[in-house]
């Protein structure tokens, strides 16, 4: 008899329970407010990694402007000619000095040229 009425119980949740959801289709309010919090951790860790990414580009392109404008005067001077840095860039374009780039990007890039005409490391910096 116990068997009876607990399995006629576990019956009616059953049919109760699909004939409530019969017909209806959707998502519950539990199922999208987990989907909106996996949203926002993956959000939390994405955009910080990215913000760090345009940074790190735009340091690079400031480095890569100088050493470029650098190479220029270095291959100018070996040849004898002459080189006018142009904007973006500053400096003049001689042994033993410093060549700047600044494309307003947050960054200013520069390159020595050393006494012996040699081309040194491009670094930035942050304005």
């Amino acid at each position: 008899m116990h068997a009876k009425t607990l399995h006629g119980l576990l019956r009616a949740a059953r049919n109760r329970k699909t004939s409530r959801h019969k017909g209806q289709r959707g998502f519950t309010l539990v199922e999208l407010l987990i989907v909106v919090v996996i949203i926002g951790i993956l959000s939390a860790v994405g955009i910080p990694a990215f913000l760090n990414q345009a940074n790190r580009a735009k340091e690079n392109a400031a480095k890569t402007g100088a050493a470029s404008i650098g190479r220029a005067c270095v291959a100018a001077l070996a040849t004898g000619d002459t080189y006018t840095v142009a904007s973006p860039g500053s400096g003049t374009c001689a042994a033993g000095q410093t060549i700047t780039w600044d494309n307003d990007d947050g960054y200013v890039g520069s390159v020595t040229i050393s006494s012996d005409g040699a081309l040194g490391a491009a670094t930035a910096t942050a304005n």
